[in-house]
C-alpha cells in the first residue's frame, strides 16, 4: 500500500465518523421536535410593540398582567373566538405559541366570567424561552381571523 492510499483510507474513516455524528445530531434534533410538538401549548394574541418589548426584556408581560394580575391566554381551539371577540379591526397582531410546561404553577386554567369554559391564565411574566414560536396573525378579506397554516396541521 502506497502513502497516498493510507491517507485516503484515513480520510474515509474520518468521513464515516463525521457522518455518524451528523446522524446522531439529526436524530437528537428530531427527538427534540417530537418532544416540543407533544408539549401542551397555550396561545396569546398580542400587538407588535408588546412582542418587541418582550424581545428586549427577555420576558412577555402585557398590560393585563399589571391590571388584573395575570396574562390572558387561550387554548388552540379558543384562539379564533378570542380574536373575533377582542381583536377585530386591529392590525400588527402576532400569535404567540407558549409551552405551558415551562410555566409551571404560574399557569392556571380558570373559568372566564360568562364564557362557560376554562381559559389559561398566566400569573407571572412569560420567559421568552417558553415562547416556542410566533406567527403573524391576520384576518382574511372579510375580517375573519385565520389560524396560521403551521398550526392547522398539528
Amino acid at each position: 500500500m502506497g502513502a497516498g492510499e493510507g491517507e485516503r483510507e484515513g480520510e474515509r474513516e474520518g468521513e464515516g465518523v463525521e457522518l455518524m455524528l451528523v446522524c446522531i445530531a439529526y436524530d437528537a434534533f428530531l427527538m427534540h421536535l417530537k418532544i416540543i410538538w407533544k408539549q401542551p401549548m397555550i396561545y396569546r394574541i398580542t400587538e407588535s410593540p408588546d412582542w418587541l418589548q418582550a424581545l428586549r426584556s427577555g420576558q412577555f408581560a402585557s398590560a393585563d398582567l399589571a391590571l388584573e394580575g395575570f396574562i390572558h391566554c387561550s387554548e388552540k381551539h379558543q384562539v379564533l373566538r378570542t380574536a373575533t371577540k377582542y381583536y377585530v379591526g386591529k392590525v400588527g397582531l402576532l400569535l404567540l405559541e407558549i409551552n405551558d410546561m415551562m410555566l409551571g404553577e404560574n399557569v392556571r386554567r380558570e373559568n372566564a366570567a360568562g364564557r362557560g369554559e376554562d381559559f389559561p391564565h398566566v400569573y407571572a411574566p412569560i420567559p421568552i424561552i417558553a415562547i416556542q414560536r410566533h406567527f403573524i396573525f391576520l384576518a382574511d378579506e372579510t375580517g375573519r381571523f385565520i389560524l396560521p397554516a403551521a398550526l392547522s396541521v398539528l
